[in-house]
């Protein structure tokens, strides 16, 4: 069984599906941020700069996501996370986290050891990018949420509440 996860930038999608691989013993998580964060390190830019490149040049974002979506049919049993791999991926389970913008901005400022307002300014930044361009780049709306099995609050569930939730929803649907 492949799981895929879904949420908006600071949900909390890292976090659960690391908690999901290491419980169900999972391959991953594959995730699709940390393949965009490591070529924009690589290619010596910040997340934003890469943001409007990548804006202007598809072909990273194609790099990316073919890398996701192949893994996804290569692997069985394994967890794929970020904004588009429940589109794309080849998973029997897509879960997704709901949060509001001002707990994934402090969780971003956190993570990054960056000021509350510049995580917002940058969170808000990244959402709008990642919509737009996954719209234009490949007709997927990811504020459709239709094709998800599970949505999960990852403001009012502690983590691991969050992995209980998906554990007892495996169960219950017997996948």
């Amino acid at each position: 069984m492949n799981i895929a996860i879904g949420g908006l930038s600071g949900s909390g999608k890292g976090t659960l599906a690391k908690l999901i691989a290491k419980k169900l013993n999972l391959k991953g998580p594959f995730s699709a941020g940390d393949i965009f964060r490591k070529m924009a390190k690589e290619n010596g830019y910040s997340l934003e700069e890469f943001h409007k490149i990548v804006k202007e040049n598809p072909e990273y974002d194609k790099k990316i996501d073919e890398e996701i979506k192949f893994l996804s049919f290569k692997e069985d049993g394994a967890v794929f996370e970020g904004r588009l791999p429940p589109y794309i991926c080849n998973a029997q389970l897509k879960i997704y986290l709901e949060c509001p913008l001002e707990t994934r901005a402090e969780r971003v400022a956190k993570r990054d050891k960056i000021p509350f307002k510049e995580a917002l300014q940058k969170t808000k930044f990244r959402d709008n990018e990642n919509h737009e361009r996954f719209k234009n780049l490949y007709g997927i709306d990811t504020n459709n949420l239709s094709i998800f099995d599970l949505i999960l609050d990852s403001e009012k569930n502690a983590p691991q509440e969050l992995l209980s939730q998906v554990l007892n929803y495996i169960k219950k649907k017997k996948i």
